[in-house]
């Protein structure tokens, strides 16, 4: 899966990632969250914040058509082992829509409950 930290200086990939950037940066500032660039092809970018004994995340992919496709995560460690939850939200999403949906996607990793990781 590849739960490594990403670079902060790497360049964005992607249009649709590029032109959300400082968008994403405000809203990581602004809700105490971090926010990853990955190295993963094409790359993403991940919204990661701690609740509940979770760590969650929102993970935005570009795809072919421009837009972003977003998924939810909840991750942590069970009987010593790091499991994982991983769900679709949205997929092509314009950029536009993005910020409004940001607030729905912490609402869905936040709902993704402990005896779900595997």
């Amino acid at each position: 899966m590849g739960d490594e930290r990403r670079d902060e200086g790497v360049e964005s990939g992607g249009d649709a990632l590029a032109g959300v950037d400082v968008d994403l940066n405000i809203f990581a500032l602004a809700n105490g969250m971090d926010l990853y660039r990955d190295h993963t092809d094409p790359p993403d970018r991940v919204l990661e914040w701690f609740r509940d004994g979770l760590e969650r995340r929102i993970h935005l992919r570009p795809s072919p058509a421009g837009t972003l496709d977003m998924e939810v995560a909840a991750l942590g460690k069970i009987d010593g082992e790091r499991r994982v939850r991983r769900a679709p939200f949205r997929s092509s999403v314009a950029t536009g829509e993005l910020r409004g949906l940001l607030i729905e996607a912490i609402d869905a990793a936040n709902a993704l409950r402990r005896d779900e990781l595997t």
